[in-house]
């Protein structure tokens, strides 16, 4: 009998097992016979692939691979879907072996991130995934956009490539929105009229796809459902919403998602009709800490931090990073250690001077010089802002404190000279924590933008000393995919 194992299913005896799994598990119809197998060059040229384990396939998903848009950049990513077990494999770890297989091959592979739509939130934290996106969906009646402009020229689209361009520049403001491959344009119909789908450019500013919701009580009227949205302004949005008016008389409501920061009940003369709906959505998770970290967007002004972060799945995401940025930007990230404990205590604690203001023009620029630099008199750094390691911001001590500082770093240093004499061993230990200690589902919602330092104070496990100096680092971001993949 030959042993079960994780493996990518390409054999028509796997791709057919594996589709009588998912059959059972989403409960709808299926026929053997008829079933066909793609073959090997529609396996080659698909961007998603099938997983599974069982002999015969008992659990299995689908992962598709893609860019997503994060901090205004491309990036790879992995989407999971039809994650499926026969009922009586359920429990027996199947889905766990493998995502124990492939979340280490992503890392490899130079995934940054990996999302999923869930049936159980709390199945999926297992693997080290974590909720990321909430479906902000507005209820109205079309009837209340009266008052938004209404001169824009719209279009019914049936060729996805006019929409492109404009689901870039949407992209770049919208962490994990997909950049879509053809099949991932499934919304956008070549017979709207047909499939009662339909998609209108408004200029080549703004678009929208929906479909029609008919009445499920007496009394109640016609609902226009939008299910893709993309926008590249406000001023966008409004002849968008502008246009949407023009549909009242076929039309009582309308649904819409919206990115979190649009205020649309702010931009509605009356706004006493209108509901909206916050729900958990989709997941995702962090596949590589360094890559995340370094191609995430952080302020302007120069600063540094360290974060302790935990992940069991993926080693290498294990440990403490220290993060340099300036201009935005990272300008590097680097593991000081697997955990607080390997770190030396010059790592966490090395602390820069800025001097935020030139008196002289003879002086050096603006800048950051490092303690070995000062010199030996100190007095000329009293009026510079120091930032240490753990990104604290504050003044230089008095005389008197430096004076005991230094007192105090000489007795430890003759206390270190005298023990290395008498052959001890010294091991090194942080005398400063770090900066944030959390694990890899909350580093993922921060780096994202799912929640504010400040917000994450909340969730267990949590350690960040002073969170005043993360604010500008960990802010809330808009995350919209509702593409799907």
């Amino acid at each position: 009998m030959d042993i079960p194992y994780v493996r990518k299913l390409t054999t028509p005896e796997d791709q057919k097992a594996f589709a009588r799994v998912g059959a059972t598990a989403f409960v709808y119809s299926f026929d053997g016979e008829a079933f066909e197998p793609r073959t090997q060059q529609q396996l080659a040229e698909s961007f998603e692939e099938c997983y599974g384990y069982g002999n015969p396939v008992s659990s299995g998903m689908f992962v598709h691979a893609y860019d997503v848009w994060f901090d205004g950049a491309l990036t790879k990513a992995t989407g999971v879907g039809g994650v499926a077990s026969l009922p009586e494999a359920r429990g027996s770890g199947g889905i766990r072996k493998i995502f124990e297989t492939l979340i280490p091959d992503w890392y490899r592979d130079g995934v940054t991130f990996s999302i999923l739509y869930p049936f159980s939130h709390e199945f999926y934290r297992k693997f080290g995934y974590e909720q990321v996106q909430k479906r902000y969906t507005y209820k109205l009646p079309i009837k209340s956009l009266g008052a938004l402009p209404q001169d824009r020229s719209a279009r019914v689209v049936t060729d996805y490539h006019e929409l492109e361009t404009m689901c870039e520049i949407f992209g770049r403001k919208n962490n994990l929105y997909i950049k879509r491959k053809g099949d991932q344009w499934h919304r956008v119909s070549e017979d709207p009229w047909k499939d009662l789908n339909y998609t209108y450019a408004i200029d080549d500013d703004a678009f929208l796809s929906f479909i029609t919701r008919k009445p499920g009580k007496p009394g109640e009227g016609m609902t226009m459902v939008v299910r893709d949205i993309a926008f590249r302004d406000e001023k966008a949005l409004r002849g968008l919403l502008g246009f949407l008016y023009t549909f009242r008389a076929q039309y009582d409501t309308l649904e819409l998602p919206l990115p979190p920061s649009v205020p649309l009940i702010d931009m509605l003369p009356e706004c006493y009709d209108v509901s909206l709906e916050v729900a958990p959505r989709g997941m995702g998770r962090i596949v590589n800490v360094t890559k995340a970290l370094r191609q995430m967007r952080y302020p302007a002004r120069a600063g540094r931090f360290t974060v302790y972060v935990t992940d069991p799945q993926i080693p290498e995401n294990t440990g403490v990073f220290r993060v340099n940025y300036a201009d935005s930007k990272a300008t590097s990230v680097l593991k000081l250690g697997d955990s607080p404990a390997e770190v030396r205590p010059e790592e966490l604690t090395e602390v820069l001077v800025f001097k935020p203001e030139t008196k002289d023009e003879d002086e050096k620029p603006t800048g950051f010089v490092f303690r070995k630099d000062w010199g030996e008199d100190p007095e000329p750094l009293a009026d510079y802002m120091t930032y240490t390691s753990s990104a604290a911001a504050g003044f230089l001590k008095e005389s008197e404190e430096k004076k005991a500082k230094e007192a105090a770093e000489a007795q430890k240093k003759a206390k270190a000279e005298a023990a290395k004499e008498a052959g001890e061993q010294i091991p090194d230990s942080i005398t400063s924590p770090v900066d944030l200690t959390c694990s890899i589902q909350v580093l993922t919602q921060l780096v994202l933008g799912t929640l504010s330092i400040d917000q994450a104070l909340y969730l267990p496990g949590v350690s960040c000393p002073h969170p005043t100096a993360l604010r500008p680092i960990f802010v809330k971001k808009d995350i919209f995919f509702t593409d799907g993949f």
